[in-house]
């Protein structure tokens, strides 16, 4: 029996996240922050956002629009379809605006 638990100790052992944040090329990042401009700086319609990961040293602007299924955004989302069971999804929203937030915890 010791001698099972050393070999199963001993073994590399090999983790990798089957989701994770992607960036503006589609590769892995540890997180990213993703801000969307308002319809009135551009002639996007309101879909065009400001990008910065933990890879960056300063904000850049996507080429993506923010609906686009390979923005940084939809890349990351859409890896939660099609997949039958999904264990633990953590997402945070953080919406700044002049109106009292509210908290939610759902159990």
């Amino acid at each position: 029996m010791v001698s099972l638990i050393l070999i199963l100790l001993s073994a590399p052992i090999y983790v990798d996240a089957a989701i994770s944040c992607k960036n503006l090329k589609g590769e892995d990042v540890d997180w990213f922050v993703a801000l969307k401009r308002p319809t009135a700086t551009d002639d996007s319609d309101g879909t065009s956002f400001v990008y910065f990961d933990s890879t960056r040293n300063n904000w850049v602007e996507s080429e993506e629009k923010i609906t686009s299924k390979t923005s940084a955004i939809g890349a990351t989302v859409s890896q939660l379809y099609g997949r039958e069971k999904v264990s633990t999804v953590f997402a945070l929203m953080d919406f700044f605006g002049q109106k009292e937030s509210r908290r939610v915890i759902d159990s």
